[in-house]
């Protein structure tokens, strides 16, 4: 097989690496928050206070994020996640389901302002679960929210690619099709014209 400059290029194009970023709370100091936590681009708000602490989990103890009710007793309160830049996906770990019926309902707001709801369920008891939603649309925000007595301790989140391609992602783009271009050009001089 041969492998031409237009390959090549489509191949860069395809293996250039989505931008991600993970945001887990082990790496932030514990403690109460208020309504609002902002970590680098993200901002984590909720009606009630936020904490930072210690948790058990299915791997052990883990420092996750509480949307914490006002009795103070579970995590049930509503968590909202807005992004500075748009993403296109996010995955979230959860912990704290008490039983197989728990669900928990995400509301993505996307760029063109409208709304997907998405359900999650089929959750443990005492189990982690990892939240996943992708859009085509760039999202701007997520709220959570959940009528599970204890409600859900939230950790781990990924943030998968931005919606828009990186530079670097165009200009390959733009060089296979410059490539694709030329060769096309080339193939229809006539042989006897050289």
């Amino acid at each position: 097989m041969r492998f031409t400059p237009i390959a090549f290029a489509l191949s860069l194009a395809l293996a250039a690496p989505a931008s991600a970023t993970l945001i887990d709370f082990e790496d932030v100091e514990p403690g109460f928050f208020g309504p609002t936590l902002v970590v680098g681009d993200v901002t984590f708000s909720s009606p009630v206070n936020l904490l930072v602490a210690n948790y058990f989990s299915e791997a052990g103890v883990n420092r996750a994020l509480c949307p914490l009710s006002p009795a103070l007793i579970g995590c049930e309160s509503d968590l909202s996640i807005s992004f500075a830049n748009p993403i296109s996906r996010f995955d979230i770990t959860v912990d704290g389901a008490n039983s197989t019926v728990a669900t928990i309902s995400a509301f993505a707001t996307l760029v063109d302002d409208s709304v997907q709801a998405i359900l999650f369920d089929g959750f443990e008891p005492f189990q982690s679960k990892v939240l996943s939603y992708a859009s085509a649309t760039p999202i701007r925000a997520v709220r959570f929210s959940t009528r599970d007595p204890q409600g859900f301790s939230f950790d781990d989140l990924r943030l998968n690619g931005s919606a828009v391609p990186e530079p670097g992602v165009w200009v390959l783009a733009l060089l296979g099709f410059g490539l694709v271009g030329q060769r096309l050009r080339h193939a229809r001089i006539p042989a006897s014209a050289i």
